[in-house]
């Protein structure tokens, strides 16, 4: 939710969409070999890491130096003696989290992305949700940084009503 992963309380500034952008890499970097290893088969359990394919560890070396760029593009403080962030910048946060409801490939993209995020200084809360309507309801009140949902859960309208663009920025 751009109103909650943003800089300044402008969700449409540059460091904002950096911001968010920092979120966004990480995701997709992390996207490909998760879903790819949970199609074939390769993960017993999203909650068991055992199984999990050392390909991860090649898109981290890949995508951390992007996200530390993006989150000092962002305003962030980074401390080059500790090589993590000590300090965000206003109305930004440390810590963000993100909703879950129902989609194993997508929490082991998290569990990866949140181990990335915590290595840097920044750390990503997972809280998975008991039923798509509870996450919904978080949703639709607006509390609700970061989300995801497993689309055969619900109606693609859903999707479209819930995603959104303002002024010619993509805000999600």
């Amino acid at each position: 939710d751009a109103e909650h992963v943003c800089v300044g309380g402008n969700k449409f500034a540059d460091a904002s969409v950096s911001l968010r952008n920092a979120f966004t890499t990480v995701f997709e970097a992390f996207r490909e070999p998760a879903v790819a290893q949970w199609e074939n088969g390769g993960i017993e359990s999203a909650a068991d890491d055992s199984s999990w394919s050392n390909d991860f560890n090649a898109v981290e070396r890949n995508t951390k130096m992007s996200v530390i760029a993006l989150l000092k593009d962002a305003g962030y403080i980074w401390d080059d003696e500790h090589e993590v962030f000590t300090e965000a910048p206003e109305g930004a946060s440390m810590s963000y989290e993100v909703k879950l409801y129902g989609y194993d490939a997508a929490y082991i993209v998290l569990t990866h992305a949140k181990n990335l995020f915590a290595e840097i200084g920044i750390t990503l809360e997972i809280s998975e949700q008991s039923t798509r309507e509870s996450l919904e309801n978080i949703i639709e009140a607006g509390e609700a940084q970061i989300w995801v949902m497993q689309v055969d859960d619900f109606s693609l309208e859903y999707i479209f009503e819930s995603l959104h663009s303002e002024g010619g920025k993509t805000l999600f």
